[in-house]
């Protein structure tokens, strides 16, 4: 092709992925956040949960649900079931990935929340002390958002908010310690 090696090391370098495609969303103490809101369907949502890299001690929580497209999640559940700790889901589809968890083999706890501002806080606390919380909710966000866009922007918005509310401040700290 004529493309220098050191040309295609500079830019698998600087290769970063596009927004909420197993993004990044920050850090709460040792738990993870990845913004994977792109998945929208569950053979999307199953390739984020088996492409989650997990470090040293750290379990897997997954966030998963909302509009229903008629999917199998059969798959994707068995997968989660097998490979995470906690699956934390909401939206229309809660009811239908609740049953698909319960009847998959694995020892993986199904929680339901009520929106997903809850479901982070559920995810966080069921991720503690060392966790990686996986946003790859399977379905389409219609039943809450505009778009996929729109709820990975939200999903990022609220981990920050409850960072802010679960870390202490630095004039707090002051206070503590006068």
């Amino acid at each position: 092709f004529g493309i220098k090696p050191d040309d295609i090391g500079e830019g698998l370098r600087r290769f970063a992925t596009p927004p909420h495609r197993c993004e990044p969303a920050g850090s709460i103490g040792s738990v993870r956040f990845i913004n994977d809101s792109k998945a929208t369907n569950p053979h999307a949502a199953l390739a984020g949960v088996k492409g989650t890299e997990l470090h040293g001690e750290e379990c897997l929580v997954w966030i998963g649900g909302g509009s229903d497209k008629q999917s199998d999640f059969s798959a994707l559940t068995q997968e989660i079931a097998r490979r995470a700790h906690t699956a934390v889901v909401c939206g229309a589809t809660a009811p239908q990935l609740i049953s698909a968890l319960n009847a998959a083999q694995g020892a993986c706890q199904v929680v339901q929340a009520s929106d997903l501002h809850s479901a982070i806080a559920l995810a966080w606390q069921h991720a503690q002390p060392h966790g990686c919380v996986l946003f790859s909710p399977a379905c389409a966000s219609f039943d809450f958002f505009q778009s996929y866009a729109h709820r990975g922007e939200v999903f990022k918005q609220a981990v920050e908010r409850l960072r802010a509310a679960v870390t202490p401040s630095k004039e707090n700290l002051t206070a503590a310690a006068d």
